[in-house]
């Protein structure tokens, strides 16, 4: 069966977004929620975006994608205050955040191969990642 090129981004962004969750765990699998200090277990966050767009060229970010819990992603819409103060305790200058603004509008369109190779991608680094953290 061929799969949509909706199909395929929505997996991508499914293990891009395991990725993401998992690479800030502890070794119990821990995430602390980068907007209010929430700990909560990696599979119960979210990968949240420190810039908001529906343009392909934020999506896959892994600089500007963070675990968060849901209050603080989906309620509080990206807690986004508290997110810019993360992002500046992290190191980032305000030219580079300026930087991760403009790129809301710059448009990048993806193929269904593009998707498959973004899953494959990591799908990889979190399975190392999880024999690594034996999570």
């Amino acid at each position: 069966m061929i799969k949509s090129a909706n199909k395929l981004k929505k997996e991508a962004w499914s293990e891009f977004s395991k990725y993401i969750r998992l690479r800030s765990a502890d070794k119990e699998g821990n995430v602390i929620c980068v907007t209010c200090g929430k700990k909560l277990h990696w599979k119960e966050s979210q990968a949240s975006h420190f810039i908001d767009s529906r343009c392909n060229s934020v999506l896959f970010n892994e600089k500007i994608v963070h675990p968060a819990c849901y209050r603080c992603n989906v309620i509080l819409h990206g807690n986004k205050v508290k997110y810019f103060l993360y992002m500046k305790s992290i190191g980032y200058t305000d030219k580079q955040l300026e930087i991760f603004e403009m790129l809301k509008n710059k448009p990048l369109k993806y193929t269904k191969q593009d998707y498959i190779d973004i899953s494959d991608k990591y799908k990889a680094k979190v399975e190392m990642l999880k024999k690594k953290k034996k999570v």
